[in-house]
């Protein structure tokens, strides 16, 4: 999947796009040549209600009608994670996952929502609640043990990773001090590939649900034991970002949150790695109708496309 093109249409043009598919969104600007980053992190955090330490985005590159593209040049250690030295069941380190229980078939997780974690200084500032990408990468943690189980050949245990996000629907907001459980199971298995069907539950009410794909970790050409990679799922909240700079920078919009509702498909080519200058695309794809609208991106380094994707977002009063 190629990048998304930008193209500059003309103000009365894009107004008229504006119009007909119900975006409410920023003015338009022009981007300059000898500025290629229009809107820094502190303009950004003048639109976005995310306090610093949950901002990904480093800068506003263009944007036009429907569409933005921003820039991820730094990650804090929040966001890495390092492959062990071994292949075993616990291929990486643990960041969100308290405890897992693994047999054959599927496994059980249990994350403790705990006030102090990274994240909830800046998701919400006045209001922490558990990223939506957090949600799925607690699965994602657990599900990676089940799928080295499962892709295991002669030789034994198979590192793996995240390589596909199917379907996964948020239903439940996640507060401090509430414990999440992840169940998940064995969906079908190839030779290297393994589909998982995983949910989170809080209290046995529903909190997500979707499936993952998974592979081996040595298919890829820069792989080596020991090597920090960025969190795959961390890169669709960029792109979320991204897209609510174009929708909450409205004055209409201001008193609205941009919550992920759905990922519906994410593509991780290969792993994204520390140091790694990130150029990603987010276009929104369909008008916003009772508060929800459905948008795309893409994620590049140096013209070469990493990931991609389509998710899912919902507006919400800030006070609800």
């Amino acid at each position: 999947m190629g990048s998304l093109e930008i193209r500059s249409l003309g103000l009365q043009k894009t107004q008229g796009i504006i119009k007909k598919f119900g975006l409410v969104i920023q003015e338009k600007f022009v981007v300059r040549e000898d500025d290629p980053m229009i809107i820094d992190r502190e303009r950004i955090r003048e639109v976005l209600p995310y306090g610093d330490a949950f901002l990904l985005v480093d800068g506003i590159t263009e944007a036009s009608g429907n569409t933005a593209s921003g820039i991820v040049r730094d990650v804090g250690e929040w966001q890495i994670v390092k492959n062990l030295p071994e292949p075993s069941s616990l291929n990486y380190e643990y960041v969100l996952i308290d405890q897992s229980t693994v047999y054959p078939d599927n496994f059980v997780g249990i994350m403790h929502v705990e006030a102090h974690m990274h994240h909830f200084a800046g998701h919400f500032a006045d209001k922490p609640l558990l990223p939506g990408v957090q949600n799925i990468e607690a699965a994602a943690e657990s599900s990676r043990d089940l799928a080295s189980l499962l892709l295991a050949n002669k030789k034994g245990l198979r590192s793996t990773r995240l390589s596909r996000i199917v379907n996964w629907k948020l239903k439940r907001k996640i507060v401090p001090g509430e414990e999440l459980i992840v169940v998940g199971s064995k969906s079908a298995v190839e030779k290297d590939l393994a589909v998982i069907n995983a949910r989170s539950m809080v209290d046995d009410e529903p909190a997500s649900y979707g499936t993952l794909h998974f592979q081996p970790l040595e298919l890829s050409d820069d792989y080596h034991p020991g090597k920090a990679t960025i969190i795959p799922c961390h890169v669709v909240e960029a792109a979320c970002q991204i897209g609510a700079y174009l929708i909450l920078g409205h004055p209409d919009n201001h008193s609205k949150l941009l919550m992920l509702a759905e990922v519906n498909a994410a593509v991780f080519l290969e792993s994204i790695c520390p140091g790694q200058e990130l150029q990603i695309r987010t276009k929104l794809l369909s008008r916003i109708r009772r508060n929800f609208g459905k948008a795309g991106f893409t994620v590049d380094n140096l013209g070469h496309t990493l990931a991609y994707g389509t998710f899912t977002f919902r507006l919400a009063d800030k006070n609800t």
